[in-house]
């Protein structure tokens, strides 16, 4: 991992019991300024996940973030799509002091259970019933907290119902333990100002993972008004929108000729309808959470979800 320094993770392990309340059962994952784990809450007898940042944050902004959703008693139903915080608090480690995050454990994110699929797709029924919650939940955000959200396959998780789960994952850990490419919004990575419209842009891309070139080859050209934004886009197109050729365009295609688990007829038309409605360029065209919600492919009528706007 780019970067990585042991001294500002905290040292957490099997076993071991932390604030006198958290007893560690497992490592879930790790990024630059977290580790997870799986641990049982010794007061309430149940499982728990506990985020331990880093110690060079001099502030942890999802603490507040998390914090700021808390205050919401909306009846809105994207609500109950949201992993809420349980509890926070932080830790003394060799090298400083620790952020921790105590949330309800989740299973795999839709990344790894797209790894998991035999043609690395998604089933078209699953995604059906997935992206709805997805959109529920970030109409919710931007609509009622305010909060973007940059959401990609990797922070999106599947529920757990039954802790059967959980006991089993335990067991297996302790007997044989465990040993990111996505495709970002233009915006982010060409560091321009942005909004709501980039979490839109992450839904269609769930399946897969491209760099701005396979945009292009996808998307075509993007507009030069949108270069215009960014500074950092001269670095791969010249004054007058022309690629620079740091690297080469894959072979133009369309999202049509990837579509290749759907058979042909209107249903497969709407899904590519669908996705090309995400998948723009100006981040002002792409369509809000509730009109995406209402799309025809998801089969959803007004009268369905609680949205405010």
């Amino acid at each position: 991992m780019p970067f990585y320094d042991p001294a500002t993770f905290y040292p957490a392990g099997i076993g071991q019991v932390i604030h006198d309340r958290y007893q560690v059962v497992a490592k879930l994952g790790y990024g630059t300024t977290a580790t997870t784990w799986l641990c049982h809450d010794l007061v309430h007898r149940h499982y728990v996940t506990l985020k331990i940042h880093v110690t060079i944050l001099p502030h942890v902004r999802e603490v507040d973030v998390f914090r700021h959703l808390k205050t919401f008693e909306s009846e809105h139903e994207g609500r109950n799509h949201i992993r809420m915080v349980d509890d926070s608090f932080k830790i003394k480690g060799p090298h400083g002091t620790h952020e921790v995050l105590v949330l309800p454990p989740m299973s795999l994110s839709l990344r790894a259970l797209q790894d998991k699929m035999p043609s690395g797709v998604f089933d078209v029924e699953l995604a059906r019933a997935a992206l709805p919650q997805v959109l529920l939940a970030l109409d919710f955000l931007h609509g009622v907290a305010n909060v973007v959200h940059n959401v990609h396959a990797g922070n999106l998780l599947v529920g757990i119902s039954d802790d059967s789960y959980l006991e089993q994952f335990a067991e297996a850990e302790l007997t044989r333990p465990s040993a990111r490419k996505q495709h970002r919004a233009p915006e982010i990575l060409l560091d321009m100002g942005w909004n709501w419209a980039i979490d839109m842009w992450s839904i269609g891309i769930l399946n897969e993972a491209h760099h701005l070139a396979d945009m292009v080859s996808l998307l075509g050209p993007p507009p030069l008004d949108l270069l215009k934004r960014s500074d950092k886009s001269r670095k791969y197109w010249d004054a007058d929108g022309t690629w620079r050729g740091v690297v080469a365009i894959p072979e133009s295609r369309t999202l049509e000729s990837l579509v290749t688990t759907m058979d042909e007829g209107p249903d497969r038309d709407q899904f590519v309808d669908f996705v090309q409605s995400l998948l723009r360029w100006i981040p002002e065209k792409r369509p809000s959470t509730a009109a995406a919600y209402y799309h025809p492919w998801l089969g959803k009528s007004p009268d369905v979800a609680n949205t405010e706007e």
